[in-house]
């Protein structure tokens, strides 16, 4: 269970730190999420600026706590609030929640988070129970590279969604023509 446990709360940190670097490395990135805050969270145009860096500071923040993974239900939860909000506003700005992405906020997003706040609490409820986990160096590194992996379909959730879409038949008028 030890291993479960790790690779839980590093899918976790990895999500995290994605969100929180896909945000401030490059300015079109963190203006779109800067610009999120306010249409999203209903933070004052003249606010979004303090409330952007919090929030990028309190995603690195978690990142780096997760080791101790009593840190990431609670910021889960409370952009998961944010989130539902604007669904159920009927608002559709894109979220930037992993950078630069178009994509509006859906109920996707909103699954897809209360899916990461289960994995935060399954890592938490396993720590609580079992202690602080002792994994092998090989461990560690296959827990690592799991953790990549999904941390990285998280981010890249809406472009998987775009990519695994069905593709729409063609049209009758120009499938004959030639």
């Amino acid at each position: 269970m030890s291993y479960v446990m790790v690779c839980l709360s590093l899918v976790i940190a990895g999500v995290f730190g994605i969100s929180a670097m896909s945000k401030v490395l490059g300015r079109a990135s963190y203006a779109g999420f800067r610009d999120s805050v306010h249409h999203l969270g209903g933070v004052p145009a003249r606010s979004a600026q303090l409330v952007a860096v919090a929030v990028v500071a309190l995603e690195l923040l978690v990142s780096a706590a997760t080791v101790r993974p009593g840190t990431a239900p609670a910021g889960l939860a409370a952009f998961t609030v944010v989130l539902s909000r604007a669904v159920r506003r009927g608002t559709s700005p894109a979220c930037h929640c992993f950078g630069a992405g178009s994509k509006p906020v859906s109920g996707r997003h909103v699954v897809r988070n209360l899916v990461l706040i289960a994995v935060a609490g399954a890592a938490l409820a396993m720590r609580l129970l079992t202690g602080a986990p002792r994994v092998s160096a090989p461990g560690l590194l296959l827990c690592l590279l799991v953790a990549g992996v999904v941390a990285a379909g998280v981010a890249l959730l809406d472009d998987l969604v775009a990519l695994l879409r069905p593709v729409p038949p063609p049209d009758n008028q120009t499938a004959g023509a030639g």
